[in-house]
């Protein structure tokens, strides 16, 4: 593990293809994306045949390591002494 990887809880239930036992930010591998090109994982249909969709918050703590992990893989780790 290296100081831009970081464990993640998901919490569930997650689609069958993303239902590992870990599951990891890796904040070297940053992409830039459209949010018109993003949509949510769909988890399957309700009874009326409506879609669901996974949805999920992660806590500020989480975010603040997301923060560290992605300063580390840029090279900036000097920066994360002065977060929060």
């Amino acid at each position: 593990m290296m100081p831009y990887h970081m464990p993640i809880v998901l919490p569930g239930p997650l689609p069958r293809h993303w239902q590992n036992e870990d599951n990891w930010v890796k904040g070297d591998m940053i992409y830039a994306v459209s949010f018109e090109r993003l949509s949510f994982a769909v988890l399957g249909k309700d009874r009326s045949g409506k879609r669901l969709y996974y949805k999920s918050v992660i806590t500020e703590t989480e975010i603040r390591a997301v923060q560290r992990c992605i300063l580390n893989g840029f090279g900036l780790a000097p920066l994360t002494k002065h977060m929060m």
